[in-house]
C-alpha cells in the first residue's frame, strides 16, 4: 500500500508501520528470502477466497 491521503485517512494511526511492511515485502531481495525459506505468499484475493470456501456447508 502506497503511503498517501488514502492510506493515512483509513489508518490515521499507524499508516507509516503499514507503509513500511508493504516496501519491505515488495523489496525483491525480501522476495527472495521468503522464496528460499519456502513461504507461500497470498494476495487478499487468495485470503477472501479461502475464507468463503471454508464458510460453504
Amino acid at each position: 500500500m502506497l503511503d498517501g491521503e488514502e492510506l493515512r485517512g483509513c489508518d490515521t494511526r499507524h499508516a507509516d508501520i503499514r507503509a513500511d511492511d508493504a516496501e519491505c515485502l515488495t523489496d525483491p531481495a525480501v522476495a527472495d528470502l521468503l522464496d528460499r525459506r519456502g513461504v507461500q505468499r497470498i494476495s487478499w484475493r487468495d485470503l477472501r477466497d479461502a475464507g468463503r470456501a471454508g464458510q460453504r456447508p
